[in-house]
């Protein structure tokens, strides 16, 4: 039998603990912001910040309702795309002159109603939830091409954001 001797210690072993885990992450993002705050004249303005700061915050709302998903078992890859639909019906109900009071309660209830719909899918007919959601998300990214006109940008834009 072979006897195991013990491992020699690397001199850098502090520096590579320290690079391992959620540091070097941050090291990255703020090199990035340095490159990048160097690079153009306009990434650390005042507005950038303030535009980068408002997408992150949606962003990250929607990513904690998806890690709730995720954590029960489940996925949900329409999300997104349901957003862009809801935006897009609170710009056409804005524009044809409902109050601004029954627009939001509106516009929860059609996320809701498409919720309703993945969540049969899933229960009733016992499809996975990557596979409904991701049909879904063609659905509601098509309903969304339609009512726009297959436009990327349009007026709706602001509101589906």
């Amino acid at each position: 039998m072979e006897k195991f001797t013990e491992r020699k210690k690397s001199p850098l072993g502090a520096v590579q603990t320290f690079f391992k885990g959620d540091v070097s992450t941050l090291l990255a993002l703020f090199g990035m912001i340095a490159l990048f705050g160097v690079l153009s004249p306009y990434f650390l303005t005042v507005k950038n910040m303030m535009s980068i700061g408002s997408y992150a915050s949606i962003q990250g709302t929607m990513a904690a309702g998806l890690t709730c998903c995720m954590l029960l078992g489940g996925m949900d890859v329409s999300q997104f795309s349901l957003a862009g639909l809801c935006g897009i019906f609170m710009g056409l109900m804005y524009e044809a002159g409902v109050n601004e009071w029954l627009i939001i309660p509106m516009t929860l209830l059609v996320g809701v109603l498409v919720g309703c719909i993945n969540a049969t899918i899933v229960a009733k007919l016992k499809i996975s939830p990557m596979i409904a959601t991701m049909g879904m998300q063609f659905v509601v990214r098509g309903f969304c091409y339609i009512i726009t006109g297959g436009s990327g940008r349009n007026q709706y834009y602001c509101y589906a954001v």
